[in-house]
């Protein structure tokens, strides 16, 4: 029996704050290291070939500047570093056109990979904003969107084709709203807190 993680407040919806004009905002939110590192270098690399749209990446986390810099990542006219309290993730993903998840390809722990779950799914799946995840084909994240189509997904390691779907989800925002809902329908099938709670005090009580 799968409990998935959940929220207490799943049902609560955010009016969308996202600015008409201006350019397109990315929000990664969550820490930076050998998990997610691969996928985000390759969203930076996908946003320098998109160089002719105006996109801006907000990376929200508690690292440092320096340890980022270690990775590789800098800050640009088109890349923040910033952060935010944990009540505020809601409002930023309000503010955001487009949530980034990713998880890294190539690593010396793919079973660890493969079963891991964005400790912010919840927040991203009951937003007004569309999820792109970015990470291994048999990873939970990429099957458990794909089954229920709630994100759009590259789930190979090519920059190439994450730069092609941000062009494709940017000039097709019709079917960017088709997955919010969706991704709203599976929160509240899935993630709410009074179901799962109901659930598993179902499953002591039958043992």
């Amino acid at each position: 029996t799968i409990i998935y993680n959940s929220l207490i407040n799943m049902n609560e919806r955010l009016p969308s704050s996202k600015k008409e004009d201006g350019p397109f905002v990315i929000a990664y939110i969550g820490n930076v290291y050998w998990a997610q590192i691969q996928a985000l270098q390759n969203l930076i690399k996908a946003i320098e070939l998109l160089k002719e749209i105006p996109i801006q990446l907000n990376i929200y986390t508690t690292n440092t500047k320096k340890h980022l810099n270690e990775l590789g990542i800098y800050e640009s006219e088109r890349i923040t570093f910033t952060t935010c309290l944990p009540e505020e993730v809601p409002a930023v993903l309000s503010a955001s056109d487009l949530s980034f998840v990713g998880l890294s390809f190539d690593t010396e722990y793919p079973l660890l990979i493969n079963t891991s779950s964005p400790g912010r799914l919840c927040d991203f799946l009951r937003s007004n904003t569309p999820i792109l995840i970015h990470s291994p084909k048999e990873s939970f994240i990429s099957t458990y969107a794909r089954k229920n189509d709630f994100a759009f997904v590259v789930d190979v390691n090519d920059y190439t084709l994450l730069a092609q779907e941000i062009q494709h989800i940017i000039e097709h925002r019709n079917l960017s709203a088709e997955k919010v809902k969706k991704a709203q329908e599976i929160g509240l099938l899935h993630h709410s807190a009074e179901k799962n709670a109901k659930l598993y005090y179902q499953i002591l009580s039958d043992k």
